[in-house]
């Protein structure tokens, strides 16, 4: 686990895997996003896949952040996708018409990583 972000990131073939752990605080979010980003720069993967299936409750500001953070990762040469959506979380972003462009969703980790297999 990095610092204190309650964020644990590990590498899974050429994808870094963000499980997130905790509600998505300022904080959280400030220390996950220092922390990915320089892992991001010392490593050379493709793939970030951000894990929401540990949080019960997403909203506006906590997507809209997640969202500049795999922004970021893009402009540093990372497809990102996001796993695990409950289906309160799913509707929640479709019911605030969030944009969604430039980042891949999948099911689950499992099928994440079938994107990053077939190249995104």
């Amino acid at each position: 686990m990095l610092g204190e972000s309650n964020i644990v990131l590990n590498k899974i073939e050429s994808a870094v895997l963000a499980t997130i752990q905790s509600a998505l605080t300022d904080e959280v979010l400030n220390r996950f996003r220092e922390d990915l980003l320089t892992h991001l720069s010392a490593t050379s993967v493709k793939y970030l896949l951000c894990d929401f299936s540990g949080l019960d409750l997403l909203d506006i500001d906590e997507y809209q952040s997640v969202q500049k953070i795999c922004q970021m990762a893009q402009l540093m040469g990372v497809t990102s996708i996001i796993v695990g959506l409950s289906p309160g979380l799913a509707a929640t972003i479709v019911d605030y018409d969030i944009d969604t462009k430039n980042i891949r969703f999948a099911l689950n980790i499992d099928e994440g990583l079938l994107l990053v297999r077939e190249g995104g």
